[in-house]
């Protein structure tokens, strides 16, 4: 994989494989190199946090560059508990249908959804949202993101009819991969 510096102020987000959930740390908190000792592949900088331990952050304006006071497509990802994320993305470029958030509203969204952390993703030109193979939402522009939030299913995870999550635990399939199995 890449290894980039991050020189701006914003945070990362780091994706912990082997627990299936989202870590976010401020800047600075470990260097690049330390990320891939710990085991994260996956690392994310934009920003700002959200949310953290359930509360939204009280310092969402400490980043001038991303608009906060101001109603503007956003985008962002939130952990519930480890394997159950929300992902919400919000127009501003539709008058008379969608005017934006401001990021604070964004925030109050994940912790209304039950999030425990929360973290801003590029929003606007740089979203598309794909579902079943159907653009739910395109880009107006042809712009080319660096990277991409993927969310897939298998049949190896629990259906709603299936006992109550707290059964399943994380193992590994034959590959190494981490899954959803059955608690002993």
């Amino acid at each position: 994989g890449h290894v980039y510096v991050n020189t701006s102020e914003a945070p990362v987000i780091a994706w912990n494989e082997r627990e299936l959930s989202f870590e976010i740390y401020d800047k600075n908190t470990y260097t690049a190199n330390e990320l891939i000792e710990r085991g994260y592949r996956d690392v994310l900088c934009f920003g700002p946090i959200l949310m953290e331990n359930g509360e939204i952050r009280p310092d969402l304006n400490r980043y001038p560059h991303f608009d906060a006071d101001y109603q503007r497509s956003r985008t962002g990802i939130g952990q519930v508990e480890p394997g159950h994320f929300v992902a919400i993305s919000v127009d501003s470029e539709k008058p008379g249908v969608a005017k934006g958030l401001r990021m604070e509203e964004l925030a109050q969204l994940f912790k209304d959804e039950g999030c425990v952390l929360a973290y801003n993703l590029d929003g606007g030109q740089s979203v598309d949202i794909v579902f079943m193979g159907e653009y739910l939402r395109e880009r107006s522009s042809r712009r080319h993101p660096p990277d991409s939030l993927l969310f897939g299913h298998t049949w190896l995870l629990p259906k709603e009819s299936d006992p109550a999550p707290d059964r399943y635990e994380v193992g590994t399939d034959e590959n190494g991969n981490p899954i959803l199995v059955p608690k002993k």
